[in-house]
């Protein structure tokens, strides 16, 4: 049984959607400066499977079991004290999650030795993802601008972003614009992608809803299908449980910075601790399931446009999790993963704030 754990930051819960298994536990960890909850939605009952209560500002909750199974729509939980406040578990029966280990099982013994990626693939795979971030997240707040009234500080944000937009890339051309995104060099578009996430932090424009998946499956794309980490051997889970922790601590220091907004002792004491849980191992062990899960999609040699084209069908339809964070996860995993493979040890994700 895996303990996951959900950051609480800048009034959201990251990652938004958690998928785990009848058995697991989950801890939050509130990274915030207000108390909030993890309740789960009342039953018609009018009994909730899990609440945390009340999570003081830098404290963790205790661990929360997960009992039962989640229909399609998964497992949804608030903060009793902010509406508008939810993520959602996606829980996994024992038996989905006995067959998901068996089929990673026989993925990684069958499939990952026939692919393997250069490191300039690794770095093209990794600049996909950066126009993948800023393309999601502008599509999910240009849908919620068109619901919303004018002068709200959604569609104030959404202007300036667009500005901003015009002048970085010289023409007035939708930001999901793909050869657009392609043209401008990844410092400048990761830079720009700071900017849109701090405004839809500050907006919080609604996420619409992903797509329904079947019942422990994370996704009914047949790449989404090969390379997920739901319900994966166990050591490949505690592996992405501590690089996901990691990840989850950078977002949170970067995205507070480029808020204006102070870095707590606290808050950088723990990117410290979780960098240093993890280890080059560990990268090692979700390259393997990844290339496996390549593999398996690609039936044989690694063709980097089909892999491309798959990354981004999946973004037109809305299949990743977060459009602030999923993509900018991912990105961030990928860079690290090159840098284990060049010096044998796991780098900074960010640059941290000066003290």
């Amino acid at each position: 049984m895996v303990e996951h754990l959900i950051t609480i930051s800048d009034g959201s819960f990251i990652p938004e959607e958690l998928h785990a298994n009848v058995g697991d536990t989950v801890v939050w960890d509130n990274q915030d400066f207000m108390s909030h909850t993890a309740s789960a939605k009342k039953s018609g009952n009018g009994e909730r499977e899990f609440d945390t209560g009340e999570i003081a500002s830098f404290a963790k909750s205790a661990p929360q079991s997960l009992q039962y199974p989640s229909g399609p729509s998964g497992t949804i939980y608030e903060c009793v004290y902010h509406a508008g406040m939810m993520g959602v578990i996606r829980i996994g029966s024992l038996e989905q999650r006995a067959r998901a280990a068996a089929n990673v099982q026989a993925l990684n013994t069958e499939a990952t030795a026939s692919t393997t990626l250069t490191t300039e693939q690794w770095r093209a795979l990794s600049r996909t993802l950066i126009q993948v971030w800023v393309y999601d997240m502008a599509d999910n707040f240009e849908h919620a601008v068109a619901y919303a009234p004018a002068g709200s500080i959604l569609s104030t944000e959404w202007s300036t972003i667009v500005r901003d937009w015009q002048g970085l890339s010289g023409q007035a051309v939708p930001i999901t614009d793909r050869p657009t995104l392609r043209s401008i060099p990844q410092d400048a578009l990761y830079g720009f992608g700071r900017r849109l996430r701090a405004a839809h932090v500050r907006a919080r424009p609604e996420r619409f809803p992903n797509p329904p998946r079947p019942p422990g499956e994370q996704s009914k794309d047949p790449f989404g299908k090969a390379i997920t980490i739901f319900a994966a051997a166990a050591e490949e889970n505690a592996a992405y449980d501590r690089e996901a922790a990691y990840v989850s601590s950078a977002f949170g220091i970067e995205t507070r910075a480029d808020l204006g907004r102070p870095n707590t002792p606290a808050q950088i004491a723990d990117y410290s601790t979780r960098k240093n849980d993890l280890s080059a191992d560990d990268y090692g062990l979700l390259a393997a399931h990844l290339l496996g899960g390549f593999s398996k999609y690609l039936g044989g040699a690694f063709d980097a446009d089909k892999v491309e084209d798959a990354v981004w069908r999946m973004t037109a339809a809305g299949e990743w999790d977060d459009p602030i964070y999923v993509g900018w996860h991912w990105h961030k995993w990928v860079e690290a993963y090159i840098s284990v493979i060049e010096t044998g040890t796991v780098p900074d994700l960010i640059t941290l704030p000066a003290p």
